[in-house]
């Protein structure tokens, strides 16, 4: 009886332990999240303005035809390189070569009975002061010389005009550039004032570029320029602010600038389309981190004075303190493409989660991760 009683309160303590085991819940555990981290530095941060504009030559002529006719010779091919004063090409001009010879040959005639008519002048005039002619004579000496100098400057103008006139039948180069096009064929008549050819300088090319008001400030001359071109993929030219606008335009809202690129390539054309950015803010010394690091949040704030309500956007980050995530607020003090530099919030040597950021939540355990 004794062993069955003592069998009977080993069973029933059994029991009572079981029973006490079976009503405590076990704790859940919680999982650490990998994550990968970059370590924060101080750096600095540009924030470019981008603006599309044609690039032109430094200099550059269109040639326009000065006079109606048939484009009769193409001396030059675009692409090639000319010195000032090279003839490019002509109108149809013999009938003007002949003119000019003409009044050439008329010249010459006018010029020796001019000098003719001087020489005996100025005998008469020797003559009459020792009384040897009559004033009649020297009178009439004195007309054929007046005749003959105003028959002369007529000649001079008839061979100016007939000259300028052909003249005006070629086309010249006013400096030395490259031929950028040729708008007509040899034997295509071109009406007066249409351009026959473009000549661009070689030393290098401008735009252009409009700039919207809001940044009068923010652009100076000097400032430079980074230029990138579709055509030319890979590609970066340095280029400068030469110039800008005093006024803004009432209907665009912008002003130019005329930017003027410091190097120059044979790949670059005159009437190339590309993108110019220039740096409009800088700031130095700041912690600096990718954008895909921060997350934000939009909050309706009302004023107690009025109850007028306004959105105001919150920006936060996560980095690892210890090993668990912290969910930290900042301020952004510059954005520029895919970088940020952070105003408050974040120093430099803290751990930033860039990936896994968006599956943590405030001391959640993380895992950092290569």
């Amino acid at each position: 009886m004794v062993t069955f009683g003592k069998y009977a309160v080993g069973i029933l303590g059994i029991l009572v332990v079981l029973t006490g085991c079976m009503g405590e819940k076990p704790q859940p555990v919680e999982e650490a999240v990998p994550v990968k981290v970059f370590v924060v530095k101080n750096d600095s941060l540009v924030r470019y303005l981008a603006v599309p504009a044609g690039l032109e030559g430094l200099q550059q002529a269109h040639l326009p035809a000065k006079m109606p006719g048939k484009l009769e010779h193409v001396r030059v091919r675009v692409g090639q390189t000319v010195e000032a004063g090279a003839e490019l090409g002509n109108i149809e001009n013999a009938t003007l070569q002949q003119q000019v010879a003409q009044a050439h040959s008329a010249l010459n005639m006018a010029r020796s009975a001019f000098e003719i008519a001087e020489k005996e002048y100025r005998r008469m005039q020797e003559l009459s002061s020792g009384r040897a002619v009559s004033p009649q004579q020297l009178d009439q000496a004195r007309t054929r010389y007046e005749q003959a100098r105003a028959q002369l400057h007529q000649a001079e103008a008839a061979f100016r005009l007939a000259r300028e006139q052909f003249r005006n039948s070629l086309f010249v180069a006013p400096f030395r550039a490259t031929v950028a096009a040729i708008y007509f064929d040899s034997g295509e008549f071109v009406p007066a004032g249409q351009p026959v050819f473009l000549l661009v300088s070689p030393h290098g090319f401008k735009a252009d570029v409009p700039i919207p008001e809001t940044y009068w400030k923010d652009v100076q001359i000097g400032q430079t320029v980074l230029a990138t071109f579709p055509d030319l993929p890979g590609k970066q030219y340095v280029g400068t602010v030469l110039w800008k606008e005093t006024a803004i335009d009432p209907i665009s809202r912008t002003f130019r600038a005329r930017v003027v690129l410091k190097q120059t390539d044979s790949e670059l054309r005159a009437g190339m389309f590309g993108m110019f950015r220039i740096a409009v803010k800088t700031v130095t010394n700041i912690p600096v981190v990718p954008d895909n690091a921060i997350s934000s949040r939009t909050e309706i704030v009302i004023d107690p004075q009025t109850g007028q309500s306004r959105y105001l956007q919150k920006h936060y980050v996560f980095v690892v303190e210890g090993s668990r995530a912290r969910r930290k607020p900042v301020t952004i003090a510059l954005e520029s493409d895919t970088r940020v530099a952070i105003g408050t919030g974040l120093q430099a040597g803290d751990s930033l989660i860039v990936v896994g950021q968006k599956l943590v939540k405030d001391g959640q355990p993380v895992r950092v991760v290569e």
